[in-house]
């Protein structure tokens, strides 16, 4: 089972873990657990969820897409989809960010 070690920036991504249900899971647990709001265009500047078999670096549409996913679950009167959550400027919440 992957364990979730912390955020990285950009500059320091290196060895991608596989984005699989696994990793997914425990992102969206993640998220829900600490009431983060991140979107697509900050993940992939600086929150870039790092695991112990590699950091999980997506596209800005696959993030909102998991973040819609995390929020909706969170309250089932959410209807998010992936666009929400795409850019920062655009997102209907504002971000809560994990501290660094």
């Amino acid at each position: 089972m992957p364990k979730f070690i912390g955020w990285i920036p950009f500059r320091e991504i290196s060895k991608e873990a596989p984005y699989d249900n696994i990793h997914r899971e425990i992102i969206i647990r993640h998220l829900i657990d600490n009431n983060y709001i991140i979107c697509g265009d900050t993940h992939q500047s600086k929150y870039i969820p790092l695991f112990d078999d590699g950091d999980m670096m997506l596209t800005m549409r696959s993030w909102g897409d998991l973040m819609a996913e995390a929020l909706n679950r969170k309250d089932a009167n959410n209807h998010y989809r992936y666009l929400d959550f795409y850019m920062a400027y655009t997102c209907p919440i504002k971000e809560n960010l994990p501290k660094t």
